[in-house]
């Protein structure tokens, strides 16, 4: 009898013992998931397009810093920064002169949808503090193989008209 119970014992704790390791499967990851195809020339071009901008601006050339900033037209094209944006941008590079900065980091979602956060340091440390921080970001777009920067805080064309739709509702 105390055999039999023991074989039982037995049985029952190599079931549980399988039991427990079936397989887990993983849950579906939350939220935008990348839809395009990269490989590291990709990053390496995004992250020298903004270490090259911030470069300039940096260095104090705000013209050429902000001609390498790109826009997307009512058509999704690439188009120069119109001028008043490229004024925008470049009293934005005066009021907070890049003293300093850092590239925080850089995500893909789709060639139109991507995000490159960076960190400025517009004042110098003194006296032990930390020097004054502002944080921004650029959208690169890839176009026919070639990526280029746009701001992150301007809307396109075509984002202005569907704002415009969405509040007419």
């Amino acid at each position: 009898m105390k055999k039999l119970s023991l074989i039982v014992s037995l049985f029952v704790v190599i079931l549980l013992a399988v039991s427990c390791k079936s397989e887990k499967k993983e849950a579906a990851p939350i939220g935008l998931q990348p839809e395009m195809q990269l490989d590291k020339k990709d990053t390496t071009k995004v992250l020298e397009l903004a270490r090259q901008m911030l470069d300039l601006a940096k260095s104090g050339d705000l013209d050429a810093a902000v001609g390498m900033l790109y826009a997307l037209d009512k058509d999704d094209k690439i188009v120069s920064l119109p001028s008043d944006q490229a004024q925008q941008q470049k009293q934005m590079l005066t009021q907070f002169p890049v003293k300093n900065y850092f590239l925080d980091g850089v995500t893909f979602y789709k060639e139109d949808d991507c995000e490159l956060k960076y960190t400025i340091e517009f004042t110098e440390a003194k006296d032990g503090q930390k020097p004054a921080t502002v944080k921004g970001m650029f959208r690169p777009v890839r176009q026919d193989g070639q990526w280029y920067l746009t701001p992150a805080n301007l809307f396109t064309e075509k984002q202005s008209q569907i704002e415009l739709k969405q509040q007419r509702r």
